[in-house]
């Protein structure tokens, strides 16, 4: 198995590069001067000149793809356009908060779709499976943002009985940063009230990025767990007499959420590449700074095909582990 994943990561290695080199190409290619598009029409031909030469415009082509691998490898990806800062310094600074968001999202998605699919497996074709069923189609069709917004009418406006603008509440003191996840952070440090606050606020946007997947992955399993519910080695467990949760939990869920693992995994990736959770994160305001917010879309945009690709390999890979590795077809 160790040697599978190290295998694995150096391919996802090589991969990385002949991707970095396809963009880097690609983004040559497009016509117009990188240097006069970032400081705009009215810049002096001196501004562009030097612009060029820091950013190695002035060199050829694969001269500037190794000068430009050489600073990634010192982790130093330049200056952001857009905000004038060190793409660095704003990827600490603002990233943990949207990689925390998708981190309680995904925990949302995967309890919420396991915890409905069962249900509607045991009561199908009843009014509880009926009525995961409607709110599937629902939450599939309708955008993440626009029920981002309906929860900021209702309980911004309507009834507000959770918080839904910010990371914390007004006059509550962040905790010390050590990952960047105001409520990992606070509970670390012994904070439980600003881990409580901070959750909170995370609690709408988190329901609002996972819904769709969570209602998808519900039918998905509830549809894999009643086929599986028919086949002959559950009849033969059910002839010894074995309880129906034993039969649930022991014999049908494993082999019955290899399907549901591969959403997972795929919808997972979506939701960190596709933007979706950096919208969100502009609509309840989440780094607080629109500018900053604004600054940091045009940073990740700029590289969505690099991480679409780098994702979709990791995903693949911590799919496989789900399964019990390639190696075992028991977990197939």
């Amino acid at each position: 198995m160790l040697r599978y994943i190290l295998k694995r990561l150096l391919q996802g290695v090589f991969v990385l590069i002949g991707v970095s080199i396809v963009i880097f190409c690609l983004s040559r290619i497009i016509p117009g001067d990188p240097a006069r598009l970032a400081l705009g029409q009215h810049a002096t031909q001196e501004a562009v000149d030097n612009l060029s030469k820091q950013m190695y415009l002035d060199k050829p082509l694969p001269v500037q793809y190794i000068l430009w691998f050489r600073d990634v490898l010192h982790g130093d990806f330049g200056i952001s356009l857009s905000t004038r800062r060190s793409v660095t310094e704003d990827m600490k600074q603002l990233l943990p908060a949207t990689f925390e968001l998708i981190f309680w999202s995904a925990l949302f998605m995967v309890g919420g779709s396991l915890i409905l699919g069962r249900a509607a497996a045991r009561h199908r074709d009843g009014i509880l499976d009926s009525i995961i069923r409607v709110f599937s189609y629902i939450g599939i069709a309708v955008p993440s943002f626009v029920v981002a917004i309906v929860l900021l009418v209702i309980f911004g406006n309507l009834w507000q009985v959770i918080p839904t603008l910010g990371r914390l509440s007004t006059g509550v003191a962040p905790p010390d940063t050590i990952t960047g996840f105001y409520v990992l952070d606070a509970l670390v440090q012994g904070q439980f009230s600003t881990a409580w606050d901070a959750f909170l606020h995370l609690l709408l946007p988190a329901f609002a990025l996972s819904l769709g997947g969570m209602f998808q992955d519900a039918r998905l399993m509830r549809s894999a767990l009643t086929d599986n519910m028919g086949k002959e080695y559950m009849c033969v467990s059910r002839s010894y007499g074995l309880p129906e949760k034993v039969l649930m939990n022991r014999y049908l869920f494993k082999p019955s959420s290899t399907s549901v693992i591969t959403v997972m995994c795929i919808y997972g990736g979506q939701r960190i590449h596709g933007g979706t959770g950096i919208q969100l994160a502009g609509i309840f305001q989440i780094r607080g700074k629109r500018d900053d917010y604004q600054g940091l879309e045009l940073c990740l945009c700029s590289g969505a095909c690099n991480r679409s690709d780098v994702l979709g390999g990791q995903s693949d890979r911590g799919r496989d582990q789900c399964y019990g590795g390639p190696e075992d077809p028991t977990g197939r």
